[in-house]
C-alpha cells in the first residue's frame, strides 16, 4: 500500500480516487510545466503521484491522521 489506511473501502470508491488523481496529477504536472509525461510509465508516475495526493486530502478532511 503506498497511503495505509485502517478503514476498508469499496472497489468503486478507489477507482474513483485514482480517475481522480491521474486528472489531479495530470494537472498539476502541467501548471508545474513538466512536460508531457511520455509513454505509459510516465503517464503512470503522474497518476499514480495524484492518486497519493488525493488520497492524503481524503484523510485529511476526514480528521483521521494517514498512517
Amino acid at each position: 500500500m503506498v497511503v495505509p489506511n485502517t478503514s476498508a473501502r469499496g472497489c468503486l470508491p478507489n477507482i474513483l480516487v485514482g480517475i481522480l488523481g491521474a486528472i489531479v496529477g495530470g494537472v498539476l504536472a502541467g501548471e508545474l510545466h513538466l512536460g508531457d509525461p511520455g509513454g505509459f510509465f510516465g503517464a503512470l508516475l503522474v497518476a499514480l503521484v495524484g492518486a497519493v495526493l488525493v488520497r492524503l486530502l481524503i484523510g485529511l478532511t476526514n480528521g483521521r491522521h494517514p498512517r
